[in-house]
C-alpha cells in the first residue's frame, strides 16, 4: 500500500514585515503616510490623515517580505493576519483587508466591522482553516511579494480628525507536510504543429498508478484527455503526451498524479497555451473581472514586457513580469476593450490583443 505520512497543525510565525509600500485605489481620498512605519511594533506608525466625510477611504498599504521558509511540498491549510492599530478619535475603521501573492492583491474581502480603538491593538483576520480564496503553495508563501493589502475609512461623520495609523502587520501560517508518492521535477506544455505536446520529469515514483493528462477551455472545469501509466522509477523519467486536438483558442493543462490508493492524488500547475495566437503567448482570463488576478501563458518563465492602450490608442500602462503573474490592479483601466502588445526581454514584438474589463 502507498504509505502518506501526514504531520498535522504545522505553524510558521508570527512574523512581521520587512517592506511596505502603497497601492492606489480608484477614489480614494488618502494615501497612506509613512508606509515603513508599520514594519514592526517600534513605536513608529503608518499614517492615515485625517480623512474627510463618512465613507472616505484612503488607498492599500501593502507589507510583504514576511521572511517565511516552509519545507518543499509544504500544504497550506490557514492563514491569520494580526494588525496592530490605533485612532486616538476612534473614526476609523477598515475598508478593505486583501491577502497579495505574488506582488498581487487578492479578491477575497476580509475587512472587519471593528473599529480602530483609541490605543494599540492587535486585530486579528482570517484563521487556521482560511485560505483567503486563494490555492497556496510553500513557494507562494515563501515569496517576498507574499503579503497584506490594507485600505481604512471614516467610519464616523460629524467632522473632526480622525489619526488612523498601523504599527506592525504580522502574519502565522498553518500548514500540513505530506509525503507524496511522486516528486515532479517539471512540467511544460509546447505547441507542435498544430497538436500540444506535454512533457513532465518526476523522480522517487513509488506505487504511482497513472498520470492523466486534464484539459479545460475555461481554466476551471477540468476533463481527462489521456492517460499514461506510471514506470515507477526511482530517478528521474520523462513522460510526454500528445494532445492532437487542443481546443480552439486559449487550452489550459494540467497533470493528475494518481496513486495506487484512490485517494492519492496530486495535482501539477496549470499551464496555458493558446491556439488562435501565432506566438502562443496570450493573456488570461479574458473578460476580465476587476479584481481578479491576471494571468499569461508564460510556461517558461521568459521576461515579458507588456503594454496597455486604449481604443484610441493612448497609453494605459507598462509592466513586466518573468512569470505566469501580472499585477492587474496597475493597469488602471475603466470598463470596456483594451489593447494590448507583448514584447520579449529583447523588445521583439511577439503578439498583440484585446482585453475585456468587466
Amino acid at each position: 500500500m502507498l504509505a502518506i505520512i501526514t504531520l498535522h497543525a504545522q505553524i510558521d510565525g508570527p512574523f512581521s514585515g520587512n517592506a511596505a509600500t502603497t497601492s492606489p485605489i480608484p477614489g480614494s481620498s488618502n494615501t497612506w503616510a509613512n508606509p515603513t512605519g508599520s514594519l514592526g511594533s517600534d513605536g513608529s506608525y503608518a499614517t492615515t490623515g485625517t480623512i474627510a466625510g463618512l465613507g472616505a477611504y484612503t488607498d492599500y498599504l501593502v507589507v510583504t517580505g514576511f521572511g517565511f521558509a516552509l519545507p518543499p511540498g509544504a500544504i497550506i491549510s490557514g492563514i491569520v493576519v494580526d494588525i496592530e492599530r490605533s485612532d486616538a478619535f476612534r473614526r476609523t475603521a477598515d475598508y478593505s483587508i486583501r491577502i497579495v501573492k505574488n506582488g498581487v492583491i487578492g479578491i477575497s474581502e476580509h475587512s472587519s466591522s471593528a473599529g480602530y480603538r483609541m490605543n494599540d491593538s492587535y486585530q486579528s483576520y482570517g484563521s487556521s482553516g482560511d485560505l483567503w480564496g486563494e490555492a497556496w503553495t510553500d513557494v507562494d508563501i515563501n515569496s517576498s511579494g507574499f503579503g497584506i493589502a490594507i485600505a481604512a475609512q471614516r467610519s464616523v461623520g460629524g467632522g473632526g480628525p480622525t489619526a488612523g495609523k498601523v504599527n506592525d502587520v504580522q502574519i502565522t501560517v498553518f500548514y500540513n507536510f505530506v509525503v507524496t508518492p511522486v516528486r515532479l521535477i517539471s512540467f511544460t506544455v509546447n505547441k507542435k504543429n498544430q497538436q500540444a505536446e506535454l512533457k513532465w520529469t518526476t523522480a522517487d515514483e513509488i506505487n504511482m498508478a497513472q498520470y492523466e493528462i486534464e484539459r479545460s477551455s475555461n481554466g476551471t472545469d477540468f476533463a481527462t484527455t489521456g492517460i499514461v501509466k506510471s514506470d515507477n522509477q526511482s530517478s528521474r523519467y520523462t513522460y510526454s503526451f500528445i494532445d492532437e486536438h487542443p481546443v480552439k483558442g486559449i487550452s489550459y493543462y494540467r497533470i493528475k498524479m494518481q496513486g495506487i490508493a484512490p485517494s492519492d492524488i496530486t495535482y501539477s500547475r496549470i499551464i496555458a497555451i493558446d491556439f488562435d495566437n501565432v506566438a502562443g503567448i496570450a493573456l488570461y482570463p479574458n473578460p476580465l473581472r476587476r479584481g481578479e488576478n491576471l494571468f499569461i501563458n508564460n510556461s517558461s518563465d521568459q521576461r515579458l514586457y507588456i503594454q496597455f492602450y486604449t481604443i484610441a490608442g493612448q497609453k494605459i500602462s507598462e509592466l513586466t513580469t518573468n512569470s505566469a503573474v501580472i499585477p492587474a490592479e496597475k493597469i488602471h483601466s475603466p470598463k470596456g476593450v483594451i489593447l494590448y502588445r507583448i514584447f520579449d526581454r529583447n523588445q521583439k514584438l511577439l503578439t498583440t490583443g484585446k482585453l475585456a474589463i468587466e
